[in-house]
């Protein structure tokens, strides 16, 4: 998990897998899409709130946590 601001930042970022990051608004489709689609999935299946962290082992908040901590930390 991490702040919705913060995530937005990440996908704004230049990528290998892109030419160019995307604008603020495109960005924020992507999230949007992104969360809904991964609600819907989990509650299709499981019939559980993706939200709720209650059903998972673990939660890694990647504000907190680098990227590379918390790679390590699942290794």
């Amino acid at each position: 998990i991490a702040p919705r601001e913060l995530r937005l930042e990440r996908i704004m970022q230049p990528s290998l897998a892109r030419e160019a990051a995307p604008n603020r608004a495109a960005a924020e489709e992507t999230l949007r899409k992104g969360d809904r689609d991964r609600k819907q999935f989990v509650r299709h299946l499981f019939n559980m709130d993706w939200d709720d962290p209650a059903p998972y082992d673990l939660v890694v908040n990647t504000r907190t946590l680098s990227i590379d901590s918390g790679m390590k930390l699942l290794a």
